[in-house]
Formats: C-alpha cells, sequence, structure tokens
C-alpha cells in the first residue's frame, strides 16, 4: 500500500494528496515553500560532473506550497458506500451497533420513492437487517403491520444526525494508509471536536 503526501497551502488549508513522486517533481520545481510533515522520503539523482556529488531531493510528509484555494471551488466530497460508512464509524444508525462494511447499506431516511434526495443529509449508515425493517417507511413515522422494529418501540428513530464532511474529513477518506502525523496535522482542521476525537479512534 503505497504511501501518500498530504499538500497544505501557505494559509495552512489541506489542498489534497500526491504521489511520492509528484511530490519529488513539486521539489525539483522549487514549487515546496515549507515541510511539516517528518522528512523520510528521499530522491537520489544522478552525479555532478564536475563534484562527483550525487544529488538528492528531500520531501516529506506533508508539504506546504504556494498559493492559496478558491473556497467557492471546494466541492462536497463524491457520496460513495466507503465514505459514508467510514463518515458514520461503520454504526448502524438505528441500532447503533459496528459492523463490517460487507454488512452495511445505504439508508435513505426520507425514501426515494417519496422523492428523498440521495445526498449526505438524507442518507446514513445502516445494517441489513435495520434497512430491511424501515423498508419505504419515513423516519418517525409508525412501521406498518404493528411491528416494533429493532428498537422496541414501533418506529425507527436516527440516533446520531447526518452531515456534509468537511474537506479535511474528505482527504482523510480518501486514503487508507496514512500517517500519524498527516492524520493529526487534518484531525486539527475539524472544527466539531467530537468528530475530531472519533476520526482520532476510528484511523487507530
Amino acid at each position: 500500500m503505497s504511501l501518500e503526501i498530504l499538500v497544505i497551502d501557505k494559509n495552512y488549508v489541506p489542498h489534497r494528496w500526491v504521489s511520492v513522486e509528484q511530490a519529488i517533481i513539486l521539489e525539483a520545481k522549487n514549487n515546496v515553500i515549507n515541510h511539516l510533515g517528518e522528512a523520510i522520503f528521499i530522491y537520489h539523482g544522478g552525479n555532478n560532473h564536475f563534484t562527483g556529488e550525487q544529488s538528492v531531493i528531500q520531501t516529506s510528509s506533508i508539504i506546504m506550497i504556494d498559493g492559496a484555494p478558491n473556497p467557492r471551488k471546494y466541492k462536497e466530497p463524491a457520496l460513495t458506500n466507503s465514505s459514508l460508512f467510514i463518515r458514520d464509524r461503520l454504526r448502524c444508525i438505528f441500532c447503533e451497533r459496528v459492523y463490517r462494511s460487507v454488512d452495511l447499506t445505504r439508508d435513505h431516511l426520507l425514501p426515494t420513492s417519496k422523492n428523498g434526495k440521495d445526498d449526505w443529509l438524507n442518507v446514513a449508515t445502516a445494517c441489513k437487517s435495520c434497512n430491511s425493517a424501515k423498508g419505504d417507511t419515513i423516519v418517525g413515522q409508525k412501521l406498518p403491520d404493528g411491528e416494533l422494529g429493532p428498537q422496541g418501540t414501533g418506529f425507527m428513530i436516527p440516533k446520531y444526525q447526518t452531515y456534509v464532511p468537511c474537506k479535511a474529513e474528505h482527504l482523510i477518506m480518501k486514503v487508507k494508509a496514512i500517517k500519524a502525523d498527516q492524520l493529526e496535522f487534518l484531525v486539527n482542521q475539524i472544527t466539531n471536536p467530537e468528530i475530531s476525537r472519533i476520526y482520532r479512534d476510528f484511523k487507530k
């Protein structure tokens, strides 16, 4: 599993992930103005014709480039099941149990059959059993045929609030091999302390 480099701007806003090779190119073009992460990636080039010394380019796990992003250009992350399950920490919104990804589904709180949108605010992680029990029922609506459902109340009550992930969360979601210093930097960008704490625990 290849490691990626976190690129930030001079305002400490995270931009994107790049490969080590792409980071070396940025270093060679003198586009990198600072290094915040652990300096562990070293590229050995050719030998100097006059001195015989081998050229060395070093980069780090977090690099700073010049320029600031236009905040209006940021788009919310693409809604995929894997990103959704990470946002919800593999936890079913109804029974609150933690499952493996293969045992989870995407539930629409307002069903698409009732004009519910397929977006971050209307979807949540649900286990297969809870999703099946909810069926086409609207959240807060009594289950049909006197069914009690997994909560034993006759209703499917969400146990946590849905939300649109911020850019830092989006970047955490995009990579599986994330270094401790990269995770710490991104987590510190998340303004909600509860979400920050959960991400620290979830990626361990």
